[in-house]
């Protein structure tokens, strides 16, 4: 059965507490891409830091001290503060009703966190607004309790062992819950079957309406649901869910037939320890990007294939570090699915058979480079903070590879890996494909003959690799490229990093830092729309060499009449030449504020505003937003 802590379940139901809302799907599930060990719904684990204050042995003394016990407003703590027990309004009702409620009825009861209360050493939640865990003068939860992201802010909670029997030193109706980086906390369980219900709760598109509308949504002003009322929440009878009153968990059955990549709306729909992620949209530049769209399941942990229901994968060395290294089922694909190998055009909307959304990351076996799991085709994986790359079929149709570029979509995007390659002068770039020794292994030619597939990381990070052009002196690479030698020294190839010397850079350029940068005296030394700033001023290295860069922290560092807009006490700005009206622009440009700019400067574009923007006998055209002569 899938274990669900109770105050997960409720925590990320569609109901709201006090001022404080649900999760917005309505689907009452947990929203996580892992499993059992994955389960802490918006909270980011991390350790409280010892400063001394509770000097205890652990969490077991921790409690003797007062910590993590129950508290009231009339007991008050023996140490520390007492967050009171804060409830939740039900699920469903007469506006909202669920179907198929096992002894009928339409709703189930709302439930609590910080069930009896808790004495904790932090600032009480939701009341006030706490610091964030991770945030400096953050929340400090001492040794014995950690600090995790909830309700709007860092909270602390007991350390317990989620491997000892029962709930191990927790509270009866607190479970001990895993945390990704190990160990646990005592965080609310349940304490009834019904207690449990919510996690075999989903909500249907049944009104026909685009979307899912729960019902807070057709509250709302204008009404998003005519008279067709919010999308059903269906009660899903294969769940079995109850109430562990051993671990005070919530045990709930899987779809037995579901494999990862099948549609979801909750956990209850896909296999035995897996789990739904919901859909989700993200605003960006080119409009609102949707992934995970009708949902999709994640298969369990596992050790092989043999562990996943159909044809799924157990994530290999590369695609765990997707799902925060825990190797886990996965959807598997085939490069080679839809594409020709002879025809490059193809390649660009190629994505193994993975659905819309999702891109075919190969697993890197030697044996079948063409195979491997489905992964976000937005976000590189391997990227700390989920860096959103260029959509498919974005970009040039035909290779370009070793074009000049400024941008990801300069570039020929071949199986979602192509993209742009910037120098450290932080503007010339040049077209590349990652991925780029799976993809020649796997049949696809998408490194010309005379580029050099460079491993671009450790073999135990993954072994990514680049398409890099082969140079015989700086003079053949872009400013900020070096041209430095192969491991072998049997090859030079041109590279963001590695010079040794000023030798390896361009002339002009000198070798700072293991990169190749253009030094300057002045600012007027430099470039139009470069400062002249000290490097560590940038990188935060030791070397203090001023360099020609793309950005600017003063109009002193900017050079001839250029101004810097944009800077902040907190952010670099940039070099622009100053407009005081579209009489000093071109004929169809516009002088309109620097995007961004703190200071009131405003700079010549092709894009206008306003006809204010534009210059006497010109007008701006809404529909191109560009400066148009009058009629």
């Amino acid at each position: 059965m899938k274990h669900l802590s109770f105050g997960l379940v409720m925590t990320s139901a569609l109901f709201f507490f006090s001022a404080c809302g649900g999760d917005d799907d309505g689907t009452g599930m947990v929203d996580d891409m892992g499993t059992d060990g994955l389960v802490l719904p918006d909270m980011d684990d991390a350790g409280g830091a010892d400063d001394g204050v509770m000097d205890m042995d652990g969490p077991r003394n921790c409690i003797e001290q007062g910590f993590g016990v129950a508290c009231n407003a009339a007991t008050g703590c023996r140490i520390g503060n007492c967050q009171q027990e804060l409830n939740f309004n039900p699920i469903g009702g007469d506006n909202d009703p669920i179907q198929d409620l096992p002894g009928g009825g339409n709703e189930v009861p709302g439930g609590t966190v910080y069930t009896d209360g808790m004495c904790t050493p932090d600032i009480l939640l939701p009341e006030t607004e706490t610091a964030d865990c991770l945030e400096e003068g953050g929340v400090d939860c001492g040794d014995c309790m950690t600090c995790v992201n909830a309700l709007g802010g860092g909270a602390c909670y007991t350390n317990c062992d989620p491997a000892a029997p029962g709930n191990d030193i927790c509270r009866d109706a607190y479970d001990c819950v895993a945390l990704n980086a190990g160990g646990g906390i005592c965080f609310d369980g349940c304490e009834r079957d019904t207690d449990c219900f919510g996690a075999s709760i989903i909500r249907e598109e049944t009104n026909g309406i685009p979307g899912i509308q729960t019902g807070a949504d057709c509250d709302e002003v204008p009404n998003p649901c005519g008279f067709a009322g919010p999308d059903q929440l269906i009660f899903i009878p294969s769940g079995n869910p109850t109430c562990n009153l051993d671990t005070f968990e919530c045990e709930v059955d899987g779809n037995p037939t579901a494999q990862a990549g099948d549609p979801c709306r909750g956990d209850v729909q896909c296999e035995q320890d897996g789990s739904c992620q919901t859909e989700r949209s993200f605003n960006l530049a080119e409009g609102d990007v949707t992934i995970f769209a009708g949902g999709y399941c994640f298969g369990p942990t596992c050790t092989s294939a043999a562990d996943c229901n159909g044809d799924a994968v157990c994530g290999g060395a590369r695609s765990d570090i997707w799902t925060d290294f825990t190797t886990t089922c996965l959807e598997g694909c085939d490069l080679t699915v839809g594409v020709d190998a002879a025809d490059p055009a193809t390649w660009i909307n190629g994505r193994g058979g993975c659905a819309e959304g999702l891109k075919c990351m190969s697993d890197n076996t030697a044996d079948d480079p063409e195979l491997g799991v489905c992964v976000l085709d937005r976000v590189d994986p391997f990227s700390e903070n989920g860096t959103f790359t260029q959509p498919f079929g974005a970009g040039p149709t035909t290779p370009n590879f070793g074009a000049a570029c400024i941008s990801d979509d300069e570039c020929f995007n071949p199986f979602g890996y192509g993209g742009c390659t910037v120098g450290f002068n932080g503007r010339d770039g040049i077209c590349t494909v990652d991925e780029a020794a799976v993809l020649e292994a796997a049949g696809f030619d998408v490194c010309p003959d005379d580029a050099l597939v460079i491993a671009t990381s450790a073999p135990d990070e993954g072994a990514q690799s680049s398409c890099a052009p082969t140079c015989d002196s700086p003079a053949d690479c872009a400013e900020g490229f070096g041209c430095v030698d192969t491991a072998d020294g049997s090859a030079s190839f041109c590279s963001t990093t590695g010079c040794e010397d000023n030798a390896d850079c361009r002339a002009g350029s000198s070798c700072i830092a293991g990169a190749c940068f253009i030094t300057c005296a002045t600012p007027d030394t430099c470039d139009d729309g470069f400062g002249c700033l000290p490097l560590n001023d940038i990188f935060g290295v030791m070397d203090s060499d001023t360099i020609c860069f793309d950005l600017c922290a003063n109009d002193t560092q900017c050079p001839r009449a250029q101004v810097c807009a944009g800077e902040t006490a907190d952010t670099f700005g940039q070099c622009i030449t100053e407009c005081a009206d579209a009489t000093e622009c071109a004929a169809g440009e516009a002088c309109v504020d620097f995007d961004g700019a703190t200071g009131g400067e405003r700079q010549c574009r092709e894009n206008c505003t306003e006809d204010g923007d534009c210059r006497t006998g010109e007008t701006c055209s809404t529909e191109t937003e560009t400066c148009q002569p009058a009629v």
